[in-house]
């Protein structure tokens, strides 16, 4: 059981590119070469389509797979490298990150990671390279033909053509409009585990709408979502917190968060060390509806309190019933909380209202003949939010976005 939990979560990382100052693009550009005599690590490499993200920048990315059974014992980093060159002879972009192995990990599993990157419209030559902490290195190359989709062209991408650029991208520091009003102090509490996979049943004879899914990595929504929340409330001071639900950890807390530290949230999305537990550990946790009910309890007596305490996250499944009298006494602490659940729609990021205009997410509408027929169960966040009697903004299109940045502004 503890190898298939440890399995799972390599293959859910996710890590946030950074761009590398100029002083070590030398150094950048000789790991990017070839050399006579160097050693191959093995690796595959699979580039994600570029999609405009809710902050209106298309996002672009990649999967790496890496076999752990090229590895023994503790301490193994990898080390990435893009460089990604516009069409039309631009100077190219180079992105850096470090990635830190568990110190447990099995030989027969193949560790999974994510990279994620922001561009503006227009045709890129990607090149890269992994390169692990004993020299040994990975390469690969391929190309980017961003641009939104047919039904997005009405969008304005929010990036020059021929941009690229990291999650802590913004386009000008800025402060908030007069007239509008911004919270003082937020808290958002990241929810970063997986989100919940309804099991679709359809009748004999139906064909599943769409065909198999492009890859998407959930956690590079969330840190979109999250950059684009920090940069539509200037002036207002974050503090973040990253748990997992499932593990029943906090991993990352933060006052006075910027985008600067985007790549800090990355990594604690992805932190692959805080899976592997002791068996004490396993028996000193909290439980999910203990780690909600601490979190809350935690910002409520917080000596700084935030205008506005937000949920961030995707849909996720029950975590059973909720206790008696749970958060009872929290009550005092009533509409300063909301959720913006991120729901995962197979079509991909919508510009505008869904199909036949209906203000209902695509995976809570009523099934129709031949298709889907499993009900969703109960999103615990949503419950514990209700509890409080705040209220759960959907998030699928960037219309929803937009009128979410709006409810938390006027909260």
């Amino acid at each position: 059981m503890r190898q298939l939990i440890l399995a799972t979560l390599l293959a859910a990382a996710s890590s946030a590119q950074t761009l590398i100052n100029p002083a070590d693009i030398p150094a950048a550009t000789k790991a990017l070469e070839y050399h006579e005599g160097e050693k191959n690590l093995r690796c595959d490499v699979l580039p994600s389509k570029p999609a405009l993200n809710f902050g209106l920048r298309l996002q672009a990315g990649y999967l790496l797979e890496v076999p752990l059974a090229q590895f023994y014992g503790a301490g193994h980093t990898w080390t990435t490298t893009l460089r990604v060159t516009p069409e039309g002879g631009r100077a190219p972009a180079y992105l850096t990150d470090r990635i830190d192995l568990p110190v447990t990990s099995h030989p027969e599993f193949t560790a999974q990671t994510t990279g994620t990157f922001l561009l503006g419209e227009g045709r890129y030559h990607v090149e890269f390279a992994v390169t692990d902490d004993t020299g040994r290195i990975c390469r690969k190359e391929w190309q980017i033909a961003a641009a939104p989709d047919r039904s997005e062209r009405s969008i304005k991408v929010a990036m020059p053509p021929g941009a690229v650029a990291d999650l802590s991208y913004s386009p000008t520091a800025g402060s908030a409009p007069a007239g509008l009003p911004v919270p003082r102090r937020i808290t958002v509490l990241m929810n970063s585990s997986p989100p919940y996979k309804p099991r679709l049943r359809f009748l004999p004879g139906t064909m599943v709408p769409g065909g198999p899914p492009e890859f998407v990595d959930y956690r590079e929504a969330l840190l979109g979502i999250l950059s684009s929340l920090l940069e539509k409330l200037p002036g207002t001071a974050v503090r973040l917190a990253v748990f997992d639900l499932d593990q029943q950890r906090e991993v990352l807390r933060q006052d006075n968060f910027t985008l600067k530290d985007m790549a800090k949230a990355a990594h604690a999305a992805d932190d692959l060390e805080h899976w592997v537990v002791t068996v004490r550990e396993l028996q000193e946790l909290p439980g999910k509806w203990g780690l909600l009910a601490n979190l809350i309890r935690r910002e409520i007596n917080q000596p700084e309190q935030s205008d506005v305490i937000l949920f961030l996250g995707p849909r996720i499944g029950s975590a059973g019933e909720m206790p008696a009298h749970f958060l009872e006494i929290e009550k005092r602490a009533e509409e300063r909380f909301l959720y913006l659940q991120y729901s995962l729609a197979h079509e991909g990021i919508l510009p505008g209202p869904p199909p036949e205009m209906s203000t209902t997410p695509p995976d809570r509408r009523p099934s129709t003949p031949g298709g889907p027929r499993e009900l969703d169960p109960l999103d615990a966040i949503d419950l514990t939010v209700a509890r409080l009697k705040g209220k759960t903004l959907t998030v699928y299109s960037p219309l929803e976005f937009a009128k979410a940045i709006e409810t938390i502004k006027h909260r």
